[in-house]
């Protein structure tokens, strides 16, 4: 059994939390639509245009182990964070075509994620009534005002949980992208990517998800017993191959699939236009969850997980949406139905089938510049019924298979749009739990920013935002943009 205990080594721990936070699911998360670009002019001169934007973000987390730490400059836990980072926008405009590059320099891109200094590069061509589009890219679908159901092609980057605004969490992907511009403003588009990203969850450190623990426990427990299995007989020749067996599971790359594959590549069409007043939408997507469904089977024989099978569960979207103006409210819509392989719901290793909605609107108050963005989202897991055991992907231990939520932001501009106070709530309406975002930005002269804003964790620890009661933070943005 040495072979087993020796999973506390720290390869062991890292393929565990690797496995442990792609499984993990986070909560909500907001979007900004993208739109086309108009076709410039005929007979326009090319022209090489430069900007971007750079930042310096200070964070001090205000959690109690954070705040006891403080004055013991040997207790780690009130340590700020400091960091540095620039973006570089091109764009090069031909009579009848378009480059445009965004160029990412940071610490995560350059020490974790190189991929990620190319962030997007879109080539786009105007072909009368066609627009094709082809490059490293992020495509936006939904009614919604950064919250959305159907925008399914891009994962999502939750290294800072989901604080970053929507576009910048969302990872851009190899894709082609053409649409038709018809007439009366109607519009169909077609998205094709050939591989899929998953989403990219912390490994470690203050936004690890709750469920790590005990998916981590099941990831080493089941690579103990591949390696207590290659162990054998014993010996030399089995301490080696007990070894590789480690090596080879250190960093959870082989307990997980391989997506950069032709299997898991994305598909979607999507109609838009406008009827009497009202714009809407209807979209199906071809693809898979970005998160792995994990199934773990435990043998009271060895104490161990003796089966780990880890998949993208494939998934189709049904989907409408709307959007329109009634008096002062704007009023927006998305509604979805996830079919998966589980038709019955009684398949543990498969997602259920799930609906999917979001409804919301924004409404200018008669005080100040007060704006109100109230918006709820939620997801019902079809066939719940058929879920019978612990080890069922779907399972839920409080038997709760809905999760609404409810986002609201109330926002004002003062000074002569100077001074721009902000105030986000996230509730978690079933796990009983919420996170209040405080945020004020001030422009100090030309494109010259600071923002101060903060987050607040209260309610249930096993709720997506109580779990980070440790996490209260307060946080200073000073930024550039060029």
């Amino acid at each position: 059994m040495r072979i087993a205990n020796s999973m506390s080594a720290a390869r062991a721990a890292r393929a565990a939390l690797a496995l442990a936070a792609a499984a993990a699911i986070p909560g909500a998360a907001a979007a900004q639509d993208l739109s086309f670009a108009g076709s410039p002019e005929a007979g326009a001169a090319a022209a090489l245009t430069i900007g971007g934007l750079a930042e310096l973000r200070a964070r001090a987390y205000l959690g109690e182990d954070a705040l006891r730490a403080m004055g013991d400059a040997a207790d780690p836990a009130d340590a700020l964070e400091a960091e540095p980072s620039a973006r570089i926008d091109l764009a090069f405009a031909g009579a009848s075509s378009e480059l445009e590059a965004k160029l990412r320099v940071d610490e995560a891109a350059v020490a974790e994620d190189p991929a990620d200094a190319l962030e997007e590069l879109c080539l786009r061509a105007y072909l009368g009534d066609f627009v094709l589009e082809a490059g490293k890219m992020k495509v936006v679908w939904g009614k919604g005002d950064k919250l959305h159901v159907l925008d399914l092609f891009n994962a999502n980057d939750y290294s800072d949980f989901i604080f970053p605004d929507y576009i910048d969490r969302r990872i851009a992907e190899p894709m082609a992208r053409v649409a038709w511009n018809g007439p009366g403003g109607a519009r169909v588009e077609a998205v094709w990517t050939p591989t899929m990203t998953p989403d990219r969850v912390p490994l470690e450190g203050s936004w690890a998800p709750a469920s790590a623990a005990a998916l981590k426990e099941k990831g080493e427990s089941y690579v103990g017993y591949l390696a207590y299995s290659a162990y054998g007989a014993g010996g030399f020749a089995g301490l080696a191959a007990a070894q590789a067996v480690l090596d080879e599971y250190a960093d959870a790359s082989a307990l997980l699939p391989d997506t950069r594959s032709l299997d898991y590549g994305q598909y979607g069409i999507r109609v838009t236009g406008s009827l009497g007043g009202v714009d809407l939408g209807a979209s199906y997507y071809l693809g898979r969850f970005k998160t792995p469904s994990v199934y773990a089977t435990y043998s009271e024989a060895y104490h161990m997980y003796t089966g780990f099978e880890a998949a993208y569960d494939r998934l189709q979207s049904f989907g409408l949406e709307a959007g329109t103006a009634i008096g002062p409210l704007n009023l927006r819509g998305e509604a979805a139905y996830y079919l998966t392989g589980d038709l019955e719901g009684d398949d543990p290793k498969v997602r259920n089938g799930s609906l999917d909605w979001l409804a919301g609107f924004d409404v200018d108050l008669p005080l100040s510049q007060l704006n109100l963005n109230l918006q709820t989202v939620g997801s019902y897991i079809l066939g719940n019924e058929g879920i019978s055991a612990a080890d069922d992907v779907d399972y839920d231990a409080e038997g709760e298979y809905s999760n609404d939520k409810v986002v609201a932001r109330l926002s004002d501009s003062l000074g002569h749009e100077k001074i721009l106070p902000e105030l986000a709530l996230l509730w978690g309406i079933e796990r009983e739990d919420l996170v209040l975002m405080p945020k004020c930005a001030f422009v100090l002269k030309d494109d010259m920013r600071l923002e101060l804003s903060g987050a607040i964790f209260l309610g249930s620890g096993s709720g997506e935002f109580g779990a980070f009661a440790e996490n209260h933070f307060a946080q200073a943005r000073f930024s550039y943009s060029f």
